[in-house]
């Protein structure tokens, strides 16, 4: 029991070393990922969700409509604000 209190730090520090070492080997030694660059799958995401949104019909009445009519506008014009200088870490 002697022994063990007087080793303690160096205890915890040899179970400390070989958790990170265990961790370590756990996420960075996994299986390599692969990525198929032959160019057949590029862009036919793009291509697809630019056919359902050719589909999309607007209903233009809603605009002329009387609760469009009434909505009211409360934004706030932004004045112009004072411009700093041109690259700030530039010596003063």
């Amino acid at each position: 029991m002697k022994t063990l209190n007087e080793n303690k730090n160096a205890i915890v520090s040899l179970i400390v070393i070989v958790l990170v070492l265990a961790g370590y080997k756990y996420f960075f030694s996994g299986a390599p990922i692969v990525v198929d660059t032959s160019g057949q799958d590029i862009g036919n995401d793009v291509l697809e969700l630019n056919q359902r949104l050719q589909t999309v019909n607007l209903d233009r009445t809603v605009f002329s409509s009387p609760g469009y009519r009434a909505l009211i506008d409360f934004s706030t014009v932004v004045q112009d604000q004072p411009k700093g200088r041109p690259n700030p870490f530039d010596p003063i």
